[in-house]
């Protein structure tokens, strides 16, 4: 075939994988990588262009997860038979999109990624490395004056980037600095990459020359991760609450060993206050997980609960001076839990009608699980009287303030009967609410009950 020809065959082949339908642009990006991997070395050189710009145009425009997917691995495989010559002319080319907005930049983090993770060995020959670092840098530090699909691709570099050269990117503190501020960010993607970096690094050889960079950024990671778990039930991940809990559980003992990365400045907590517990960062990281266990949510509670359980397992003997401050969470949770059955019950007595066992999955999941790690913080402590005395305590705090509630309801009655008349009013909406919502799902439970039995 001559080279005419060729080039007429290859640019039908192209056109295919931007074709209207997604099944046919599957079968079109298949038989192009296809197509890549069985040419000729030297015929793939010359046509290489040719394939490359099209592919990343499909990349960014493709609205096909499966498709994109599919493109990636098409461009990895060009990449990875391409030359050094071409390499650095596809390289070229991501250097200047970079310094465009819109798809142009989209495309040109991508690809770079893809590059790292195909011909890592080209970018440490050319010495490109710490030129791209300051790029993705730069991206991260005005990522809020850019779409999150840029700050998104550029955290995937940076993993990717860890896999190869972990020990230049510790050298860039500023690019820390924006890792850390990403666990916050609104974009569940953004926090989840950004977890994953961070994580990585504790993971390996390499947490404590990470942390002893700037004093003060262990601090600033824990307290990011709580804020993480500090959020409404609905946004709530299981993913990245496991990940939270998996880089705090290797965070303690660096808090403990290493008390200077939790701090900005040497004497900053003395200056705040004299109380040692204050100063202890162990004591503050428990006493924030029992305050975010405070307010109603199982998926919160589950995920403090599981910080709890991790830390008995592998470091025990560091919570234990604070056992109190995991107790109070778990045991707030087994009373609500129990009061909620009881409720049911009672229910269920006054209407002679059962409810779905689905409707309490959460507080009954919570409950037990609760028991669980209640049962293996128990199994820890060196004698059982440490456990005994210490939950016995949680529970005498518990009970005087429900009495004192319960005073301070009676003296608000006597001095301010309207306020107090108000308090029981709203009381008695929530309660018809409640009794309102119960008898609906009587309803709907009846008339799925009914349908099943016609139906049989």
């Amino acid at each position: 075939m001559g080279e005419e020809r060729f080039g007429q065959h290859l640019k039908q082949i192209v056109s295919n994988i931007s074709y209207e339908y997604q099944d046919g642009r599957l079968s079109g990006i298949a038989f192009l990588n296809l197509v890549i991997e069985k040419l000729p070395r030297d015929l793939l050189q010359r046509h290489s262009q040719h394939l490359f710009l099209p592919l990343v145009l499909q990349l960014v425009n493709d609205d096909s997860k499966d498709c994109r997917v599919e493109v990636s691995n098409c461009i990895s495989t060009l990449l990875k038979r391409s030359s050094v010559e071409l390499l650095q002319t596809f390289q070229d080319y991501c250097s200047r999109w970079l310094k465009q907005t819109g798809p142009l930049r989209l495309a040109s983090l991508q690809v770079f990624g893809l590059l790292v993770e195909s011909r890592a060995e080209f970018l440490k020959s050319k010495s490109l490395v710490d030129l791209w670092i300051q790029r993705l840098e730069e991206a991260l530090y005005k990522r809020e004056e850019s779409d999150w699909e840029d700050t998104y691709f550029a955290l995937i570099c940076v993993e990717k980037l860890t896999k190869d050269f972990n020990s230049i990117l510790l050298q860039h503190s500023k690019l820390m600095t924006s890792i850390i501020e990403c666990l916050i960010n609104p974009h569940p993607w953004i926090k989840m990459s950004s977890s994953r970096i961070l994580n990585h690094f504790f993971t390996s050889n390499s947490a404590e020359e990470f942390l002893s960079q700037k004093n003060g950024i262990l601090f600033e990671i824990v307290r990011n991760i709580l804020f993480q778990f500090n959020v409404s039930e609905e946004e709530q991940s299981q993913d990245l609450s496991d990940l939270g809990v998996k880089t705090l559980t290797l965070a303690l003992p660096l808090m403990v060993e290493n008390p200077q990365f939790c701090y900005a400045e040497e004497n900053l907590i003395e200056k705040e206050s004299t109380s040692e517990n204050v100063q202890d960062p162990v004591f503050w990281l428990l006493r924030r997980l029992s305050q975010i266990a405070k307010a109603k949510g199982s998926k919160r509670r589950m995920t403090v609960f599981k910080c709890y359980a991790a830390f008995t397992i592998s470091n025990f003997a560091i919570v234990a001076p604070n056992l109190e401050l995991m107790l109070e969470g778990l045991h707030r949770s087994n009373i609500e839990a129990k009061n909620e059955i009881e409720n049911q019950e009672l229910s269920q007595r006054r209407t002679s009608l059962s409810f779905s066992n689905d409707q309490h999955d959460a507080p009954v999941t919570e409950h037990s699980f609760a028991e669980e790690v209640l049962s293996l913080i128990e199994e820890k402590c060196t004698s059982s009287s440490d456990f005994l005395n210490a939950y016995a305590e949680v529970k005498r705090r518990a009970y005087n303030k429900k009495q004192r509630r319960k005073t301070e309801q009676k003296i608000e009655a006597a001095t301010n009967p309207q306020a107090a008349a108000d308090r029981r009013m709203k009381k008695q909406e929530r309660n018809k609410r409640r009794k309102k919502r119960r008898s609906e799902e009587q309803a709907r439970e009846r008339r799925g009950g009914e349908k099943k039995y016609r139906h049989n």
